[in-house]
């Protein structure tokens, strides 16, 4: 079956509707990729207009998506399901808005619950410092790389929106930098750190002038390849691998862990939510909440020191008879006055 010309006529509509809103390029591609899979649900049950479904032909999209393996066989995952069922609501609901259709039947389409996702483990800070430490800033590539990862790191910023920057967005004087394209369509204004302004000035001096000469033109791209192309995401993400390998470091790492790490660390050192929040971009606090728990090794580490029940010494003695016996003996702490208590 073929897709019907009018059912890709409004997705491309809807399309271009969430672009012009501020949606990011990876996120409309993404959605589009959802779309697709229900371009062809409809043409295998031969419906070609998208005012024909029904609450009940989505339920039936829905079985599908939950049923249909992935490529390695395995069952899909709740978010899996959820970000196909997300793009067909947003697909009625903009259509609606924009008068294109006259009800949406995605209305009260339910998604799946999800398992609660914590970020992988992230790098600690003596490791993080390892890592960008052994980043030579002498050669041109080795000069971006050094001043990216550590904007990375000290922002927080998300990898698309670091890669999109250009030229004029930093501010090395004030060590501000303006994110234009952050998720939604949000704006923002960060702060980063000595050591990062210190590299970037470097790449801006010395490093830059020789990438760009590539090009033969101005180009207001910030990060530029050797070929003084704009750099993308994957060779971000690959030279990043490349310098965590050349360590040994096991653990994964990609440019999105230098911003969880930024959070966990900052989390670690006391940083209060709130301002985590702003600099991270998050809409919601809730979305920030999530590095509490991933800093749960700390608060572990907190009560085997201060806890008196930990803190104490208690001898567990195993009787002939069994019975296991136990006796505490809590160690003197010490009062405000310095004594023991």
């Amino acid at each position: 079956m073929t897709t019907s010309p009018r059912v890709a006529e409004l997705v491309a509509r809807y399309a271009q509707a969430i672009q012009a809103r501020g949606c990011a390029v990876t996120t409309v591609r993404s959605k589009l990729i959802c779309l697709h899979k229900f371009e062809r649900f409809l043409a295998s049950r031969e419906v070609g207009e998208l005012v024909k479904v029904t609450p009940a032909l989505l339920e039936d999209f829905r079985m599908e998506v939950m049923h249909t393996p992935t490529q390695k066989g395995l069952p899909p995952r709740a978010v899996t399901v959820n970000n196909a069922l997300e793009a067909v609501r947003g697909l009625y609901r903009v259509l609606l808005e924009l008068d294109l259709v006259p009800v949406d039947p995605a209305r009260k389409l339910h998604l799946l619950k999800e398992p609660e996702q914590l970020p992988p483990p992230v790098l600690k800070s003596d490791e993080m410092a390892k890592l960008l430490d052994s980043i030579d800033p002498s050669t041109p590539d080795g000069g971006r790389d050094r001043a990216l990862y550590e904007l990375l790191y000290s922002t927080g910023a998300r990898a698309g929106e670091t890669v999109a920057m250009e030229v004029d967005d930093v501010d090395i004087d004030e060590r501000m930098v303006r994110i234009r394209c952050g998720k939604g369509g949000r704006q923002r204004v960060v702060p980063f750190g000595e050591v990062a302004a210190t590299y970037l000035d470097n790449y801006l001096r010395w490093c830059r002038p020789g990438l760009c000469r590539q090009q033969g033109r101005p180009v207001r791209a910030l990060w530029l390849t050797a070929r003084g192309q704009p750099i993308g995401y994957y060779t971000v993400r690959m030279r990043l691998r490349q310098y965590k390998e050349a360590l040994g470091i096991e653990k994964r790492l990609t440019p999105h862990g230098l911003r969880h790490a930024c959070a966990t660390h900052l989390l670690e050192r006391r940083a209060e939510l709130r301002h985590i929040q702003e600099l991270l971009g998050h809409a919601s606090v809730a979305t920030t909440q999530i590095y509490t728990h991933v800093s749960i090794g700390h608060l572990k580490e907190t009560l085997a020191r201060c806890h008196p029940r930990e803190r104490g010494n208690l001898k567990i003695e195993d009787k002939d008879d069994g019975a296991i016996r136990g006796t505490y003996r809590p160690n003197p702490g010490r009062g405000p006055d310095g004594t023991e208590t």
